[in-house]
């Protein structure tokens, strides 16, 4: 299906829809939801350790203190859930600025559809307006793909460690911007792949390599990579963030899937006439990868194994289908085999998407990210989810199936957050 290409008046009205609905939540949020939800109060305390001078870092302070210095100024140098959650706006709508420069770069079109469908992300959207981070570190990590794609090097350079300065998990994403220039920077006749990379890397790149290396030794000389000694998230795979990546992929593109279900039918029964044999090698392999997942399925976190937790009023609703997958061994095979089409979907996306490449690259990074985060968090796929849009050029009809998918998940969802009853 041919990518689609807007007009610019309707790529302009796209982007009026993405800043208007980002600025409306936020708004919404900072106005009108209920007391701090969830991780709000942590960081309403990281607010209060600073504006009260004491000494040392919070130990439940889990990244560098960035966004709350900014919060706090904004604030007026007084703790303030309102100005945090606006801070989380103003840098979600820098966020969409960066979006959009980024994708027009890589795709020579005009970028509203594409930034639109960022806007209405439903694992990014309530965070625009919520006390949290991940809007403002996510936000400068574009800045600096944005920048390393205007060849300001300089710049994306700065942009990076702003954003490192917010969330150091970013930190994980050095490689792949670095092959990224590598891959789209002409390599000279005559000159081996190897000792273009290291020209690359050491040139043009070099200004990633030194905050590898800074963070690295900073690193090894305090002993861990969260400012404060609390910390309840281990650096350790859990397979259940491998599980929770394929339901997200599954469901928040339910009705693309439908969509294009016809014409991936046809393609697999064409296949398996052609090749009997590798079909049915691919279905052995396919039920035994179920069963196994079936067997070992786990959710080993804490905080993943309830549903309500006395004296609050909210749930969260990934550990919804984490728990019951686990109770339920028939959910373990409908799981597992949302595995298997996920990866399937995932596969044939890399294949056909312009910049292909450097998506399956984008996933394997991810895969990283998300392996060496053991609590199973929606809000650590944002980056990957928001690479994933960036890399892509959906067709006109997936661009309004997605669209209006996104927003329907958005007006059942928002209600709930601003009562304080549910996040994601």
């Amino acid at each position: 299906m041919a990518p689609f290409h807007p007009t610019l008046r309707d790529s302009r009205l796209c982007l009026i829809a993405a800043y208007t609905l980002t600025l409306l939540w936020g708004v919404l949020y900072a106005g009108f939801a209920h007391g701090a939800l969830c991780d709000e109060p942590g960081h309403l305390g990281v607010l209060y350790h600073f504006a009260e001078h004491k000494p040392g870092w919070p130990d439940h302070l889990t990244t560098p203190p960035g966004y709350h210095l900014i919060a706090l100024a904004l604030g007026g140098g007084q703790p303030s859930l309102t100005a945090a959650r606006l801070t989380s706006t103003l840098f979600a709508l820098l966020g969409l600025t960066a979006f959009a420069g980024a994708w027009r770069r890589l795709h020579a079109q005009p970028a509203g559809p594409a930034t639109l469908l960022f806007a209405l992300l439903p694992i990014f959207q309530p965070f625009t307006g919520l006390a949290y981070n991940d809007a403002p570190a996510l936000a400068l990590l574009l800045c600096a793909i944005w920048a390393q794609l205007a060849d300001r090097l300089s710049t994306a350079t700065l942009a990076f460690v702003l954003a490192c300065l917010i969330r150091q998990t970013n930190l994980i994403w050095i490689p792949f911007l670095i092959l990224w220039e590598i891959q789209r920077t002409p390599r000279p006749v005559g000159q081996t792949l190897a000792h273009h990379a290291v020209t690359i890397a050491f040139t043009r790149t070099r200004g990633y390599v030194i905050i590898l290396v800074a963070a690295a030794a900073l690193i090894l000389y305090a002993g861990r990579l969260t400012p404060g000694t609390a910390n309840r998230n281990d650096l350790r795979p859990n397979p259940a963030a491998f599980t929770f990546a394929t339901l997200l992929f599954g469901a928040l593109g339910l009705p693309v899937w439908f969509a294009h279900v016809r014409s991936a039918g046809a393609r697999w029964i064409a296949f398996a006439r052609v090749s009997p044999a590798r079909t049915a090698a691919g279905f052995i392999a396919g039920a035994a990868l179920i069963a196994g997942f079936a067997a070992t399925y786990t959710n080993p976190h804490e905080w993943n194994r309830e549903l309500w937790w006395e004296g609050v009023r909210f749930t969260l609703l990934r550990n919804w289908p984490l728990i019951y997958i686990e109770r339920m061994p028939v959910l373990r095979v409908v799981a597992g085999c949302g595995v298997i089409l996920a990866v399937a979907a995932g596969a044939q996306l890399c294949r056909t998407a312009p910049h292909g490449r450097m998506l399956a690259l984008s996933l394997l990074f991810s895969a990283a990210l998300i392996g060496s985060n053991y609590l199973v968090d929606p809000r650590y796929y944002l980056t990957p989810a928001a690479f994933l849009l960036l890399l892509i050029c959906p067709a006109r009809r997936d661009f309004f199936l997605l669209g209006g998918w996104w927003l329907l998940i958005a007006l059942a969802h928002d209600p709930f957050i601003l009562a304080g009853l549910s996040l994601w």
